[in-house]
């Protein structure tokens, strides 16, 4: 099978480019501290909203295993490959995509902001361990969701 291209820029993100663009309007050095701060609070949203959604697309690429049909061997390969994720920032993506299936919340976590990445990469490797740990010793606790914040 023909591996698939992925050559252009997909029309909703450069829409949103452009929505931040505009949103900055002229340099920043130019604006008063209160727009300064408040633009920024709307670049941080936008942020974790973006951050969000690149989580479940991810989550939906490896359920699909769609990197295969571009001739990627693994989802982290085509995460740093094809995307340029350096290769600790794939992997928080990764783990926080994976979590999807059984702590759905995260998404409205990470959109909300009361996780970030980080901790959620923590709390994935929390639950391998875990589980590795559960393999040779099942009478160990277990471990949630509150413990990684």
């Amino acid at each position: 099978m023909q591996a698939k291209s992925l050559n252009t820029v997909p029309t909703a993100a450069k829409a949103n480019l452009n929505m931040e663009a505009r949103l900055l309007g002229r340099p920043i050095s130019d604006l008063p501290s209160t727009e300064l701060t408040q633009n920024f609070g709307h670049l941080v949203e936008s942020e974790r909203r973006m951050t969000a959604a690149i989580i479940q697309y991810i989550h939906e690429i490896d359920s699909r295993r769609v990197y295969l049909e571009f001739g990627f061997t693994s989802l982290f390969a085509f995460l740093t490959k094809q995307f340029k994720y350096s290769p600790a920032a794939a992997q928080r993506r990764i783990d926080a995509a994976r979590l999807l299936s059984s702590t759905p919340e995260i998404a409205a976590n990470l959109e909300n902001g009361s996780l970030n990445l980080s901790q959620v990469s923590l709390f994935a490797q929390a639950v391998r361990d875990r589980v590795e740990l559960n393999c040779k010793n099942p009478e160990q606790g277990t471990v949630t969701l509150d413990h990684a914040r």
